[in-house]
Formats: C-alpha cells, structure tokens, sequence
C-alpha cells in the first residue's frame, strides 16, 4: 500500500501541476529538477516494490528503470516548458488573452480516477511477477515448494479429507494430516484448483470448480475407507459443509469457517463485503502480506474472492442436509472471518461443539493454540 499511496501522490502532483490556470509555474527553474525526480521515483517503486513481501530489492533493472523514469520526466518538463514559452509569447502579443492551461481541471479529474486503479494494476501485475519467479517450485508440476498436496495412505476404515482455504495450502494444517495418520486415518489434503501454480491461475477458477475438486476428492477416499471425516480451514470450511450436505461424512469439523463475512480493516468506512465486488471489476489483484503463519499467496485474485463470496451464499441451504456431529473451532483474533459471524452463523444453522481459541489468528492449526486445536480435533474424530 505504501507504493500505491506515493504513486498516487506524485500521479495527483503531476495533473495539479499541467491543470493550473497560467503557465508561469512551468518556467519556474525547479521544474526541470522535480519532474525527473518524480520520474525516477516512480520508476524504482513500480521496478523495486522495496516495502512488499516478495520484493526482489533493488536490482540492475531497478537502476535501468529509474534512469528511464528520469530520462521521460525530463521530456515531460521540457515539453511543458516549450509548451508554456510559446503561451507566454502569444500572452506578451495580446495581453487579453485568457490565461490558458495544459489540462481541463474537469479532465484532470478523469485522468486521476482512472489512472489509480492503472495504478493499482501496475503494482500488483509487477508483484505478481516477482512472487511467481522468486517462489522456488517444482520443475515438473509447477507446483510451488510448499503448496503441495499431502496424501498418507492407511488400511483401515478410516479417511479424512482435509480442504484447506482460499488462497492457501494444505501446509495450513500444519501436523494436523500427521497427527491423524498416528491414529490410523488415511489422509488426504489435495491442492484446491489454481492453487500452488501462479497467482493468476486463481483467475481462471469458479465457485463450482473448487466444489467438484472436493467432492472428486471425497469419492476417492470414500471408495477406500467407508468412514470418512471432512475437516476445513477457512473456505475449505465453507466448501467442506457444501460436500457434507451432499455425501455423508462421519464427522465434520470446521476451523475458522468462512460463513459469509470478512473482517472490514478498522481503517475502512465501507465494509469489505460492500467492496468486493467493485474492487473486482475496477482491479484485478489485492496484495496482503498475510500473518506469516500460513503458506499463502500475497498476491491474490479478486475473482477468486468473489468466488469464495458465492460459496458462503451457498451454505444456508446447505446447513439443514448436514446431519453429521460437528466441531466448529474459532481464534479470537481472527483477521480475516469475524469470530462472532461465525458463532452466530453456526449456532442458527447447525448444532455444533463450539472451541474458541484466545491467542490465535486466522491459521488455528499454526498458531500459538495449534496442538490444542489439534488435540481437539482427533478427540472429536477418532471413534
């Protein structure tokens, strides 16, 4: 966020600049200093993004860029120059002449709201970049080190299918899959589609898409091991009740499900439900440094987002058809689902053992409560 403000503001500075009436401030002698220094400025925040997570740091491109940034913002000034010498002469010859400007404040407006979501899309095309080359992953699969799926085999009646969240990875339940395989369980946690590969590919990926993974995924532990139990993080939680009212798992057991609402940052008048589906037609990614705990994309689709939201929309119908014991497990200080939706949402729809967990945030089977989580878990699943 902290590029996307200064590019914002040197963006604002500009078409205040060429949208003052007059021309004298553009002859003014600073001018041919300040434009290449906001070129050059702009140039090595879009090249080096030094404030993100997966910032590449500044590198020979980052030299190269800003060289060019200063290069252009000198043609810029000295074009306004010549641009406002030429006015200045005609001004000289009729002095009732108006005093012109370089840009229609009215069209200086329009440049500045549609320049900050081409702003935006700069910024995050560049970061989506860079985490695609820096993140070290399969040469085969494509599949970045990490994200895979994890798959532990058992010869008894039991499975368990673990659905882990939106923008995640199976590593979200961290020894949970281990845990179970002690007791006996074969495991099974795929990779949700478009997860892993790139960040892009979450974009080609819909709401029915990440259901008929799950149930595929189901059906294929179910035909081995006729006692089943779903477990879900997050949206895995959603799409584990959606699967749940479909089949007929033996136990069901959600952690920090996504029910239908986020939590809106303090700083945000308009709640992030409101947002979503604007912000996804205006920009194509976010970019969340997450909470360090959970092996997640910091660049993220907005589609998929919005994907996520319709799986929530599709869960109070589902609810009723959920006849399995379930264990709904809540952190405190959860920054992405609001706890409180969520045991209101539970306790309406369905008729769970609820956990709530004080220290934790969003990645429960990671944090500071994890063995606790996980201890209750196998408590509620094993028979």
């Amino acid at each position: 966020m902290t590029e996307f403000a200064i590019l914002c503001a040197v963006w604002l500075a500009f078409l205040v600049l060429i949208a003052r009436k007059g021309m004298t401030h553009l002859l003014k002698p600073h001018i041919a200093f300040t434009l290449p220094v906001l070129g050059g400025l702009a140039a090595a925040i879009l090249e080096a993004l030094p404030t993100q997570p997966m910032s590449a740091g500044f590198t020979l491109r980052t030299i190269i860029a800003v060289l060019a940034g200063v290069f252009a913002g000198r043609l810029v000034g000295k074009v306004a120059k010549l641009w406002a010498m030429g006015h200045e002469r005609r001004a000289a010859a009729n002095p009732l002449l108006k005093a012109p400007r370089l840009v229609h404040p009215l069209i200086a407006v329009g440049m500045f709201i549609a320049g900050v979501p081409a702003i935006w899309h700069l910024i995050s095309s560049n970061h989506a970049f860079l985490e695609e080359e820096l993140t070290p992953r399969d040469a085969t699969t494509g599949i970045a080190h990490g994200f895979e799926a994890i798959r532990l085999p058992a010869d008894g009646e039991s499975g368990a299918l673990l659905v882990h969240g939106l923008y995640g990875s199976p590593a979200d339940f961290g020894e949970l899959p281990s845990r179970l395989h002690e007791r006996g369980f074969a495991v099974f946690a795929p990779l949700l589609p478009g997860h892993g590969t790139k960040p892009d590919d979450l974009d080609l990926v819909w709401a029915e898409g990440y259901r008929k993974a799950v149930r595929a995924a189901y059906d294929d532990l179910a035909a081995m091991h006729p006692r089943v139990v779903l477990i879900g993080h997050s949206m895995g939680g959603t799409l584990a009740m959606l699967a749940a009212a479909e089949r007929k798992p033996a136990a069901i057991v959600l952690s920090n499900p996504y029910v239908g609402r986020l939590v809106t940052p303090a700083w945000c008048p308009i709640s992030y439900d409101a947002l979503l589906t604007p912000m996804s037609r205006a920009v194509q990614r976010r970019i969340d440094a997450g909470d360090g705990l959970a092996r997640i994309y910091h660049t993220q689709s907005l589609h998929a987002a919005r994907q996520c939201r319709d799986l929530g929309r599709a869960i109070d119908g589902a609810a009723p058809k959920i006849d399995c014991p379930q264990l709904v497990l809540v952190s405190d200080r959860d920054e992405v689902v609001p706890t409180d939706a969520t045991i209101e949402w539970t306790a309406a729809h369905l008729k769970p053992r609820v956990v709530r967990y004080p220290a934790s945030s969003h990645s429960l089977y990671l944090g500071p409560d994890a063995a606790a989580a996980i201890d209750e878990t196998l408590a509620f699943v094993v028979k």
